[in-house]
Parts: C-alpha cells; sequence; structure tokens
C-alpha cells in the first residue's frame, strides 16, 4: 500500500527527470517564481516520503513500522494538499510566457501523464485543451493528449493526437491488461485507432 501510493505522487517528478530539457528557462518572474517556491516545497515532501518508505523496508519492529505507517499517511496528506498549488501555479506561470520555462514545461506534461494514468480524463482534457492552444510541443505530448481525449469520446482530437504520436516513432505504447479469467492483453496505439475508426 505504502508503495502505491508513493508511486501515485511521484509520478509528476519522474516523468519530468527522465525528459531531456529542450528549452533554457526563461527569465522569472513573479509568477514564476512563485511556481518554483511551491513546486520545490512538494518536492522535498516526497523526496520525505521516500526516506520514510526506506525506512519502513527495512523496519523489523511492528511498532517501529506502525509509527512509519502514520507519519507517511500524515505526510501523504500534506503532499496532496500541496499538489493542486503546484499544479494551478504551474498553469499560471505557463499561460503568462507559454513553452518558455523548461521546469514548468516538464511539469505539466508529468502531470497530464498522471491525470491520464489515474483516469482523471475530464481535468486531463482540460489541460491537454490548454497546452494544444498554446502550441505546447513535448515528445510524449501528444500520446498523453490523445489518450486524453480518448478518455472523454472525443475521437476525433483521440486520432489526431494518437496518430501523431504513432507517427512519432520514438516510442511504442504497449502494456498488458489483465482480464477476469486471467489471461493478459496487450493493448497499444494501434488499438486504440481502430477504436477511434470505429466511431467516425
Amino acid at each position: 500500500m505504502l508503495v502505491r501510493v508513493l508511486l501515485i505522487l511521484i509520478a509528476v517528478l519522474s516523468a519530468a527527470q527522465a525528459l531531456p530539457a529542450q528549452e533554457k528557462a526563461a527569465k522569472p518572474t513573479a509568477t514564476s517564481a512563485q511556481f518554483t517556491k511551491v513546486f520545490r516545497d512538494f518536492k522535498e515532501k516526497v523526496g520525505r516520503l521516500a526516506q520514510i518508505q526506506q525506512k519502513y523496508n527495512t523496519a523489523t519492529k511492528e511498532e517501529e513500522k506502525k509509527a512509519l505507517e502514520e507519519e507517511f499517511n500524515a505526510k501523504v496528506e500534506e503532499t496532496k494538499a500541496l499538489e493542486p498549488k503546484v499544479a494551478a501555479a504551474a498553469e499560471k506561470a505557463y499561460l503568462e510566457a507559454p513553452n518558455k520555462d523548461n521546469d514548468i514545461n516538464e511539469f505539466l506534461l508529468s502531470r497530464l501523464n498522471k491525470l491520464v494514468a489515474t483516469d482523471d480524463n475530464e481535468e486531463a482534457t482540460r489541460l491537454a485543451d490548454v497546452m494544444v492552444e498554446n502550441k505546447y510541443e513535448r515528445k510524449f505530448f501528444n500520446l498523453f493528449a490523445g489518450l486524453a481525449y480518448f478518455g472523454v469520446n472525443q475521437f476525433d482530437k483521440a486520432e489526431k493526437y494518437l496518430k501523431l504520436a504513432d507517427a512519432d516513432g520514438d516510442f511504442k505504447l504497449q502494456f498488458s491488461q489483465s482480464t477476469s479469467n486471467g489471461t493478459a492483453t496487450t493493448l497499444t496505439i494501434g488499438s486504440y485507432l481502430h477504436i477511434v475508426e470505429l466511431y467516425p
């Protein structure tokens, strides 16, 4: 349980760290400085969660594990409460200077990834729309946007962005989904495109 919660919370950080920098950071503004501050606080809280997780994994006494679990749960709530503030600050700074700040760009992409992964399709679609309107371009964006639109049955947009993602050729969307009888089904971008084509 601890591992699952931690993985969800750090989703907004992991994708950002994995992507190469593409833009030089823009000259800081009051809005981008606010994002930097809350994002730093957020990363520190996530780092503390990782430390607690490591201690929990090596703890041998039940009372120690229980205390760590209680601390972890309290820190999770603090971190979850801060996440919307980070997202709002990032979006506000992005709208002020679209595509100019590398940290903001990466945060928004990893947030979109998290929203899609957790089936928060309405919010994922809203964020994708903001990024599309401001001509966001980055590896994986077309994939996440396409999946977001797919999740709310906007099949024209889903088809457009999934085809762009497929054409990128830098990656292949493929994952297994377990069925009720224990077998695994493999899904690819082509699987989504086939479904989209059924709804002209």
